[in-house]
């Protein structure tokens, strides 16, 4: 399933992210084993973890660049289970979604973009992984999922796309009115596409027809 071009931007953020803080990560780690970080109890913990979800992390990514799905998902459930509260364990999540959307298994998509959703307090991530999952349900058509989801997302710069998504919910579950007013909300949150425009033309014909 190709990415659409607003999810790949996100994965390409996501990515930059991911760099930076794998870095710092390494950092951190090496200043602990030389005994200059001066870590203890709680700071000393989450250093650990972070260290030990960045090692798990790069042998997920080693599974999936060589297409091992079972084993990449399995990965990834190792990563939710000893290391949940972590970026990565969110990371993967997002990522092995992804593959279970390829291969037609919508059902554990939405569990693990729910679970990213619902366990990562990242900015970015938490958000992303909403906007996805209500994209899923409008797919599965669990139209009021879709808009639950949506109700407290708050991603900047990306305004106008929960707009159009809920404006998808909304006219796909045949509340044309409620869909217009999103399209129109994205459309001037600067989320412009000739595809947007289509889908608020296309009301506006059904508006007239009747």
């Amino acid at each position: 399933m190709a990415l659409s071009p607003e999810e790949q931007q996100q994965l390409e953020e996501f990515r930059d992210w991911w760099k930076a803080n794998l870095a710092w990560v390494l950092l951190g780690a090496g200043l602990a084993l030389a005994g200059v970080g001066g870590y203890k109890g709680w700071d000393y913990w989450q250093e650990r973890q972070a260290t030990g979800a960045a090692v798990l992390y790069q042998q997920y990514r080693v599974h999936l660049e060589g297409e091992q799905a079972q084993q990449t998902h399995e990965m990834g459930e190792r990563l939710r289970q000893e290391y949940g509260g972590t970026v990565y364990a969110s990371m993967a999540s997002l990522i092995s979604a992804r593959l279970y959307q390829e291969d037609q298994q919508p059902e554990e998509a939405i569990r693990l973009l729910r679970w990213a959703y619902e366990n990562s307090d990242d900015l970015l991530i938490a958000p992303v992984a909403a906007l996805r999952l209500a994209r899923l349900y409008a797919v599965q058509q669990q139209w009021e999922e879709g808009l639950a989801v949506l109700e407290n997302v708050q991603l900047e710069g990306y305004e106008g796309l929960v707009h159009e998504i809920r404006g998808d919910l909304y006219r796909q579950s045949g509340r044309a009115q409620e869909a217009r007013h999103e399209y129109v909300q994205a459309l001037e949150k600067g989320n412009s596409g000739k595809f947007l425009e289509l889908k608020l033309a296309e009301l506006g014909e059904q508006s007239e027809a009747n």
